[in-house]
Order: C-alpha cells, then structure tokens, then sequence
C-alpha cells in the first residue's frame, strides 16, 4: 500500500528529530585500554613484588595504592586509585558545585577503581563493540569523583611533569577507569592523572541554579594535583591537561576559563575544541525542559520540583536520554565570560603550549555502525544533507533563530567537496564538529607554540568495519596510551578481544607517546627531557603558522603537510557565520512546524506514549 504524503512526510520528521541528539552519541565511544606489559621504560626504583603495598600521604589522609611491575620486571608503576579529590556530592549538594574532600584518619585503600558517575553503562556498551574497550566494573554512583594516579617514583624531589587526562563520552558517559595510564608513565617517565567528573544532568543542566558543575568538578581535580602531585613524584609547575573527544572539548573550555589561571602550563586536545559544542548563553527554563521531557516531579511547585528531584533516585537520572537541552556549555560569568567563539579571538591571552589534532574520518563507523540512526550515513541528496545539518546542528550556526532558513548558507560549493566521498554526510558532519573547531584554534592561538596533527592509520584490528572506514573517532587513543605494548588478547573467547597490532603499529605506538610525553614534559613534542626517550629518530613536527600552517600526519610513515582541509574548513566557516547570502524569514513557517513536532515526538516518546 502507498503510504500518504503526511506519512511520509512524519517519517522524515522523525529522522531529522533523530540528528538533534545523535552527536552526543558520537562522543561515547572512547577507547580504553586493558591491563599489560609495556617496554622500553626507564628504571626509577628497584624492583619490588607484584601488588606491593605503598603509602603516600595527601593533604586530606594518607593512601594506600599498589605496584604493578612492567617491561619485563625491569620497572614498575605506582598506582593510586579510586582517590576521592572532593566531597561525595549526595543529598543537598547534588547539581552543587564541588567542596574539597574532608580529612580522614587512618590509611584509605586507593588500591581499586572508584565508581563511574551516573550514566547508562549497558547502553553506552552497545558501542564497545567496535573498539577493544575495557571497562574493569560496571558500578556507577553519584560519589564519583574520584581520580586514579599513576607514577614511576615515589619521590618527591623527582619533579615529573604530569598529564592530568578528561575522558570523552559526550559529557553524559565515560569514566577514569577505562584507561590505563601505566605505559605513559613507566615508557614516557611522567606522572599520570586521570580523573572522574559528573556527567549528563547531574553534571551539566544548571538545575539548582549552578552552570557547568562537571566542568568544577575538573577543575577542582586540577586543584587538587597542585596540592598533592608532590607526594607521588610530579611537579605542580609543570602540568598538562588532555582529553579527548568531549574531554578535548572541556580542554579547550579550561584553557578560556579565568578559573583554572596558575593550574596548569599546556594543553593537549583531541578530536574535541572549544566550540565542538555550541555553547549556551543562558537556560533559564531548563528545570521545565527537563521535568517536560523526563517525566520526573511533574505538577508540583518551583520549591517543590526542585527538593523532588534534589532526592529522586540515580535511577531515574539514568532512564533519562541525553539531549542538547542539558548536555552543553553555559555562557555563567564565572567558568564562562563569554562565547567561547569570542574568547579564543578577544580573550585575555595565556602563555600555554597547545598540541591538537583529529583523526582523519572522525565519523566513520562508530558512530554509521549503530542501527539507531535513522538517518542514511551514505546520503549523497544535496536537500536531505541541507536538512539533517540546518535542524540537527542549527545552533552551530552565529544567525541561529526561529525564522532563519538555514539551508539557503550550506552552498553547493560545500557540498561539492564532499559529494566523492563514500558518506559524505558523516564526512562534512565531522569536520562541521571536529576539524573546523580544531583548526580554527590553532589559528587563534599563534601567539604561543601550538603544534597540529591528523591522525591518518586505520588500525589493523579493525576487521569489522568497511573498507572505505580510514581512522575513525578515538582510534589514537590506543596509540597515545601505548595499547600495543599491552597483553592481547584479554579475553580469548570474546572476539572483540582478538586483537593483534602489527610490528609497524608497535613503532608508531612508541613514536606517538615519545612525541605526547615530550610535549608534557618541555611544550615541544620534538625534544625530551634530561631522560632519553626513544631510541629511533623522530620526524620533525614543526610548530603551526599562519605562514604555512604546517601540521603532522600520524601514520606508519610520519610527514608533514600544509593547511589542513583548508577549502572544506574555509567553506564551513562561512556557512555557520551566515555568509553566503542573506538571511530571510521565508522558512519561518515549515521550520517552526518541524522543530514543534519534533520537539512533541520526543516529549510523547519520553513518556512512553511512542
């Protein structure tokens, strides 16, 4: 039977409606790494017995962690888990910005992962698939913020520098304990941090009246480090924060930040800036939103809501799907002064080293190879493609408001250089999200050394993806984090476990934390420390310009280039800047009649009507 024009009509609504929340999606699925040996490390202390006990003391009680001896026996890690770095935010202090950890007495066991924060583990899950992801519990709680420190000294004149790593995850998803920090530490000889933060509603929806509490959470981890770092061999002069994927993103936000001056000296960020997300200037009906869409504290008073959802159960946090109503940046007048856009041309400038970069086919399959998506990843219709991005990624767009016909700014122009392409619409989905924030930071940021990649190396596990897939979102991760000089497999009886890295993988693993590690350590990935820190040469990486724009192509066969995807990025600007030609109201009518039906849908679908 045909279906009529209104059927098809609503089937198209509802794929447009499905781009509105995708891209939050795309940002779960961030690498991990399992347990293993790495080698080639230098050798600190003398070795000592597998899982020995090691105390250290903090400015709040004294830690207990654990070794675990590597690279042959011939070095071992100190590891501090599940290290709480502010208080427990349950009861009243839920959707409060963080208070420090009060003191303890006696001896804390800091020798197992802390829970994840609040999200959905089984669905995050659904994505694991397609990446060898480890997470080593499954426990989630609202006493979440906890950090895991590894070193290779217990000394604390030795001065390591540090990395302090933010996982991805879309800011509603992730944790800590999916990466294993031991290869960088034992193999790049620095101190490594990685920390946990609140996530989705209870982390970023401004309930209770405070903006960007996961964004505090990160930086009174930062706090933290500058009081503590001391006691596990690191030097609090010398830190560097990284992330990557909404952990590059909350990079980019911290370095903007006039709270985080003093915290630390550099910066990585990858696949993530500061305007991967658009970023809010105010919500001030987000507890309507949210009690609209979420079903939760209906019909009750202002006061009443708030107290009703101040004690509703994590549970109930956790059944609620993660939209852009609450899962992005606020414009407060603390964290954020203004639109990061603004900061990064007009902001006070920072003396801070900066290395960036992206994979090159961000949305390749993590994201194409999920059966929620309703949207087709290999659509080449020009009208389609102009839909999905003006009502999906409407407010990327600087003339975003009800009224303003967005697809007359995506120019066939733009389009034309993707239309080559395999997916084309995941092709300029990701350079609209990842590449062109990234590349318009480094353009920004001259002022100080800022060194660009593109990371380039299909990974040669990657037996389930397609063909035309080159180096998909998150695939550095394994790399930067040493996965190749890991134990593999973990578990021989899951297939997604089998996976085996090449000879060639081994030396680009080794080569990619050689050039993070000496980034860490001195703001120029060309050149270590006093410790040697390979024994291979490295291609050079020479600093970005506005001359020539150099960056580095990361591939088993190391080069550079200039003016990273220069015309697509070009074209992208202009099309979110609303260049290329006058704005009208002409599609006031059907824009309006769309987002209310989509905005409809997912009320009837969130209450279990659909």
């Amino acid at each position: 039977m045909l279906k009529s024009r209104g059927t098809i009509y609503a089937m198209q609504t509802t794929a447009v409606c499905s781009s509105l929340v995708w891209w939050w999606i795309l940002l779960v699925t961030c690498p991990g790494l399992p347990s293993g040996r790495p080698d080639d490390s230098p050798l600190h202390d003398p070795p000592t017995d597998q899982d020995e006990d090691v105390l250290a003391s903090t400015v709040s009680g004294s830690l207990r962690g654990r070794t675990e001896r590597v690279t042959d026996s011939r070095t071992q890690v100190y590891m501090f888990l599940g290290v709480p770095y502010a208080r427990p935010p349950l009861g009243e202090l839920r959707f409060h910005a963080p208070l420090p950890h009060p003191p303890w007495t006696g001896v804390r066991n800091a020798t197992q992962h802390g829970a994840h924060c609040v999200q959905d583990i089984p669905k995050g899950q659904r994505f694991y698939h397609s990446i060898p992801l480890f997470m080593p519990h499954d426990r989630i709680s609202e006493d979440c913020l906890f950090l895991d420190v590894y070193t290779p000294t217990m000394d604390a004149s030795a001065r390591l520098a540090v990395l302090f790593f933010i996982h991805g995850g879309g800011l509603f998803s992730g944790g800590g304990a999916q990466y294993d920090g031991r290869a960088l530490a034992a193999m790049g000889n620095i101190v490594v941090v990685i920390i946990n933060y609140r996530l989705g509603v209870l982390g970023f929806s401004g309930i209770g009246g405070q903006w960007n509490v996961g964004f505090l959470d990160q930086i009174s981890a930062l706090r933290w480090v500058q009081h503590n770092i001391h006691a596990f061999g690191g030097d609090p002069g010398r830190v560097t924060i990284a992330g990557q994927s909404a952990g590059g993103l909350s990079v980019g936000l911290l370095v903007l930040s006039p709270l985080t001056d003093g915290l630390f000296r550099r910066a990585i960020s990858q696949s993530g800036a500061a305007t991967t997300l658009p970023t809010n200037m105010n919500r001030d009906q987000t507890v309507n939103r949210f009690v609209l869409l979420s079903g939760m504290c209906r019909h009750l008073s202002p006061p009443e809501t708030l107290e009703c959802l101040r004690n509703a159960s994590i549970e109930d946090f956790v059944k609620v799907r993660p939209l852009t109503a609450w899962n992005q940046p606020v414009v407060d007048g603390s964290f954020l002064p203004d639109q990061p856009r603004t900061l990064l041309k007009n902001g006070p400038a920072k003396n801070i080293e900066y290395l960036m970069g992206v994979t090159n086919h961000e949305l390749g399959h993590i994201v194409a190879q999920d059966s929620s998506w309703h949207f087709n990843t290999f659509e080449k219709d020009r009208d389609q493609m102009r839909t999905t991005i003006s009502l999906g990624y409407g407010n990327y767009f600087q003339c975003f408001k009800w009224g303003v016909d967005l697809k007359k700014f995506i120019s066939d122009p733009l389009l034309d250089l993707y239309m080559a392409e395999q997916d084309p619409l995941m092709q300029v989905l990701g350079d609209i999200i990842m590449t062109a924030p990234t590349v318009n930071t480094a353009r920004y940021r001259t002022d100080t050394p800022v060194y660009l990649y593109e990371f380039q190396h299909r990974p040669s596990w990657h037996h389930g993806k397609p063909g035309h897939v080159k180096a998909d979102h998150g695939d550095e991760l394994l790399f930067v984090f040493g996965a190749p000089f890991f134990d593999w497999p973990r578990d021989p009886a899951d297939p997604a476990w089998r996976v085996n890295f090449t000879e060639g993988e081994r030396v680009l693993s080794r080569k990619i934390l050689t050039y993070w590690t000496n980034f860490v350590k001195t703001g120029d990935p060309n050149r270590g420390d006093t410790e040697p820190t390979s024994t291979f040469d490295l291609e050079t990486w020479p600093s970005y310009s506005h001359e020539d724009q150099e960056y580095l192509q990361l591939d088993l066969d190391m080069s550079t280039d200039h003016r990273l995807k220069e015309e697509k990025v070009k074209r992208i600007n202009d099309m979110l800047m609303c260049s290329n030609s006058s704005a009208s109201s002409s599609g006031l009518d059907r824009t309006w009649t769309i987002t209310t039906l989509c905005l409809l849908m997912l009320f009837l679908y969130y209450d279990g009507f659909l």
